[in-house]
């Protein structure tokens, strides 16, 4: 787990062992949860939007269903003249 908050990406949450999810879950969903955010920060085209959407899908399967509507939420009133990102996240 310590390597996980020194290292906070999405890939090392995803790759990390079931046990450390489970112990570590609410610790676990706001890094995710951060990790997603900085990315839509990045993100600049519809295939980022799609990839941003999967990450948001994780999210919630890791138990951070308010997270990600919050994130969700976030990203529409930031960026509403952006419609391939609203479609993209109108998908979920």
């Amino acid at each position: 787990m310590e390597y996980l908050r020194k290292n906070p990406s999405t890939y090392n949450i995803d790759d990390s062992p079931k046990e450390v999810k489970k112990l570590f879950k609410n610790e676990i969903i706001k890094l995710y949860a951060s990790a997603v955010r900085s990315f839509f920060q990045r993100a600049s085209d519809r295939k980022s939007y799609r990839d941003g959407v999967d990450l948001l899908r994780n999210l919630i399967k890791y138990g951070g269903k308010e997270e990600a509507d919050q994130i969700v939420a976030e990203q529409k009133s930031r960026t509403p003249r952006r419609p391939a990102l609203i479609d993209e996240l109108s998908k979920l």
